[in-house]
């Protein structure tokens, strides 16, 4: 990745998360409760009015341990809601932006702060991707569509979701939809673990395939049932 493109910066702040895995281009609203992730939110961006611009990394934690994973994503944050029922905490909704992969901790206490690589680019146009990659994305992307029709039948929210999909540029569909489908945390952590766009996409289809299947055996169930 050349200097211009590599934008974040080296010192990133780091909330640490349990059951969930973010991705580039997914949002998630975030429960923080724990010591660390309130002094985070509360210092470094509650009482700052350019919170907004800041980025910060959202790292999951290691299933069945209590250690950081070695890659996580810097995101932004968009809403922070502050509540003191049934105790202090913040909820706090995030957007994944690119991946980025631990050095070393510089800093425990009061929040973790790491030195960071980025892995990926902040902004990238489909005009980017390699000619051999293309077919790959197209290929997701069709799958794609044929999931979000098959969800139509369900949900009239799949729509929007569609209108999402042809906003959207190809390469961030893969992460995007891994996020959305039903899949694994450890599912989620080899597509966050991928070390390239050829990865990820070979890494999600497969997800993507498997959801389309098992909606495609419900409503072969509920009409078996109905007639």
């Amino acid at each position: 990745m050349s200097k211009k493109q590599s934008l974040l910066p080296s010192l990133l702040p780091i909330l640490k998360i349990s059951k969930h895995v973010l991705l580039p281009g997914a949002s998630l609203w975030l429960h923080i409760n724990d010591p660390r992730g309130l002094h985070l939110v509360e210092t470094y961006l509650w009482h700052d009015e350019n919170w907004r611009d800041k980025y910060i990394g959202i790292v999951p934690q290691e299933p069945g341990t209590n250690k950081l994973h070695s890659v996580g994503v810097a995101s932004r944050v968009s809403r922070i809601t502050a509540r003191s029922h049934p105790q202090a905490h913040f909820m706090v909704f995030v957007t994944g932006l690119c991946r980025f992969r631990i050095n070393e901790i510089s800093q425990e206490v009061p929040y973790i702060i790491a030195s960071i690589t980025q892995l990926d680019y902040l902004k990238q146009s489909d005009k980017e991707i390699s000619p051999s990659l293309t077919s790959l994305t197209e290929k997701f992307k069709l799958h794609a569509t044929e999931l979000l029709e098959i969800l139509q039948q369900y949900s009239p929210t799949a729509g929007k979701l569609r209108n999402l999909l042809d906003s959207l540029p190809d390469h961030s569909l893969p992460d995007i939809f891994t996020s959305i489908i039903q899949s694994s945390q450890e599912e989620k952590l080899q597509v966050l673990d991928a070390k390239d766009l050829d990865e990820v996409i070979r890494l999600a289809l497969p997800l993507l395939l498997r959801q389309i299947e098992t909606l495609r055996l419900l409503g072969n169930t509920r009409q078996l049932s109905d007639a």
